[in-house]
This record gives C-alpha cells, sequence and structure tokens, in this order.
C-alpha cells in the first residue's frame, strides 16, 4: 500500500476520487465537515466504538477474511479519534496509490504518524519524548484503530488493531498507549508477534519513508540501505542469510589475512633455516679444517715418534754392543793381568 504527500496544489475541495487507468482513491482533508467521510464523534465512556474501524456503511467490509485486490497486511481503513488535529476522522484506502491531499496544519501528516505509531515506531524519531503529546488538547485520550487485510489461510475476518494513549490527566507523562486486537487486550510481545507475523516495519526506511526522515534516509550507506530493502522485500530468513554470508566472507578475510601472516612466519623461518644450514656447513667445514690440522699435527707426531723410536733401537743396539764389547774387554783384561801376574 502507497501512500505520499502532496501539498499546495490547487486541487477543488470537492475532489473525493481520481480516476486513471489504475483506480487511485485520493482523500482531500480539507473538504467541508459534510463532505469527509465523518462518523459521530462518541463520547469517552463509549469503549467499545472506540475499538471499531467502522468505515461508511457501502464500504463496510470489517467481516469479510479477502478485500480484492489488497495485499496480506494492507491497510484497509483506519480511523482517527482526538489525535493531534484529528477530532473523529475515518479512512477508507485504495488497494494502489494512495494520495493524501491538503494544505499545510491540515492534517496529512497526522495520517502518517498515526500510521507509524499504530505500528510501534519509534517515539524519537517524531521528536517527541511522550505519547500523550499526540492526544489533542483537552481530551482524556486518542485512539488509532486500523483494519487490515487478513490471511486467507487463516480464515478469520479482518484483523483491527487499535492504540489508545490514555492521558491519566496529565499526572504521569510515561504512561504506554494500550493495544487492542479485535477488541482484545494485548501484552507489549503479542504487539510485536502480530506486527512481525504481516512484515510490518515502519522503522525501516526502505518499507515506510515519512518526510521527516527523508534526510536520515539519504545518510544511510549504500550498505545499510542493501540490508533494509533485504528486511523489508525479501524472503524470509534472506537477512539472516546475508549476515551469515556476510559473516562468512568476513572470516574468509580473516583466514586469508591468517594465511598470509603464516606464509610470512612460513618465509622467516625458511629464510632462518637456511641462514642456519649456512652457519653449520661453515661450522662442519671450520670442524673438518681443524680435524685434518690436528691430524696432520698428529700425524707429524707419530713420524717424530717413530723417528725417535728407530733412533732409540739405533742407540740401545749400539749401546748393548758397547756393553758386549766392554764385557768382552774386561774378560780379556782380566785373563791378561792374571798372565802378567
Amino acid at each position: 500500500l502507497v501512500f505520499t504527500e502532496i501539498t499546495d496544489l490547487n486541487l477543488s475541495s470537492e475532489m473525493t476520487e481520481i480516476k486513471t487507468p489504475t483506480k487511485r482513491r485520493v482523500e482531500n482533508v480539507t473538504a467541508p465537515p459534510e463532505r469527509r467521510r465523518r462518523i459521530q464523534r462518541p463520547s469517552s465512556q463509549d469503549n467499545d466504538n472506540l475499538l471499531e474501524v467502522n468505515i461508511n456503511d457501502d464500504c463496510n467490509d470489517s467481516d469479510l477474511t479477502q478485500t480484492k485486490g489488497f495485499s496480506v497486511g494492507a491497510l484497509i481503513g483506519m480511523r482517527l479519534v482526538d489525535f493531534q488535529v484529528a477530532v473523529d476522522s475515518t479512512y477508507k484506502f485504495d488497494s494502489s496509490l494512495n494520495m493524501i491531499l491538503g494544505s499545510n496544519g491540515s492534517g496529512k501528516s497526522t495520517i502518517i504518524t498515526a500510521i507509524f505509531l499504530l505500528f510501534k515506531g519509534r517515539i524519537a524519531d517524531l521528536d517527541r519524548k511522550h505519547y500523550q503529546d499526540f492526544v489533542r488538547h483537552g481530551c482524556d485520550r486518542a485512539v488509532i484503530s486500523a483494519q487490515l487485510q487478513g490471511m486467507s489461510m487463516l480464515k478469520q475476518p479482518n484483523p483491527k488493531l487499535t492504540m489508545v494513549i490514555p492521558t491519566n490527566g496529565g499526572s504521569n507523562r510515561n504512561v504506554e498507549p494500550i493495544w487492542y486486537l479485535n477488541g482484545k487486550l494485548l501484552e507489549n510481545n503479542e504487539v510485536d508477534d502480530f506486527i512481525n507475523q504481516y512484515h510490518i516495519q515502519v522503522n525501516n526506511l526502505c518499507q515506510f519513508l515519512p518526510q521527516h526522515r527523508v534526510s536520515a534516509f539519504s545518510n544511510e550507506s549504500k550498505q545499510q540501505r542493501l540490508l533494509s530493502t533485504e528486511e523489508a522485500v525479501g524472503y524470509d530468513g534472506m537477512l539472516a542469510d546475508h549476515k551469515k554470508l556476510s559473516k562468512v566472507g568476513n572470516d574468509l578475510v580473516i583466514l586469508q589475512s591468517d594465511i598470509s601472516e603464516l606464509e610470512k612466519s612460513k618465509s622467516h623461518f625458511e629464510n632462518s633455516k637456511n641462514e642456519l644450514e649456512e652457519r653449520v656447513t661453515a661450522m662442519e667445514r671450520a670442524a673438518s679444517d681443524r680435524n685434518r690440522e690436528i691430524l696432520l699435527s698428529h700425524v707429524e707426531s707419530l713420524v717424530a715418534k717413530a723417528a725417535y723410536d728407530d733412533r732409540k733401537s739405533i742407540v740401545e743396539a749400539s749401546l748393548t754392543e758397547a756393553k758386549t764389547n766392554l764385557q768382552k774387554f774386561d774378560q780379556d783384561y782380566a785373563k791378561y793381568i792374571d798372565a802378567i801376574k
């Protein structure tokens, strides 16, 4: 369901509908009271009426499980009571393009704001702190009620979601609004479940873009818009799949970075290994040279010892021979002395 606001168009106040090749409904909020779709304002005691979206009798399809031409979750009709400038206004929407026409202050943005708040838009995005700021001055509460296109598989009447903003006489500015579904009081989590069931995302600028948030939309990055678009129109789980894929991509980048660091470490260790191998080779070469020197020195010592041993043997043999000759001389000398005697 597409909405747009148009200001300062010189259109007749009698205009209520435009026919083009595609039928489009135009709600002129500046039309005289007798020409607007309005119903009698209920009293503050009429709780049941406040929870209903009673569009004109000629187009009341609140009991239908399907409304021709509307997508599931589309707005069929809406009612605002004592909400901002709306006293008690009822609107019926077309299934295609809906244009809200009117001059400044006529209530165009009131309709958009009501849709935003009904489906739990962030109040801070409207530059307000309290829901009570949206209640028309002098009223004890405001009511926003909308009828949506239901799901045919449920075979139930089209759902009616209602939001009541109480003021409590202004004694407590922090009072939270109350939601009803088909007249039944809802807890906060039940409201969230209902909104999520119909895939309504008024806080997603790619699905719901009010005029006051165009600047925020223009400041979004391409990545943010892609994620928001996937969340707005993608299949169930598409955003989760994208995030998983993104995580896998990030993990891959981290893994590639780790591999690069490991390759650098490997290269560093290989260089260190080569340096160590060169040092070992040099040490082995030095050790080999040293061993050769030691071996040569040992051989020289052995050669010198062998020469010494040879000389010693010769000397010992000569000494033995000398001793033998001396003994023989002593014997001969003794014989000579005896002969003399």
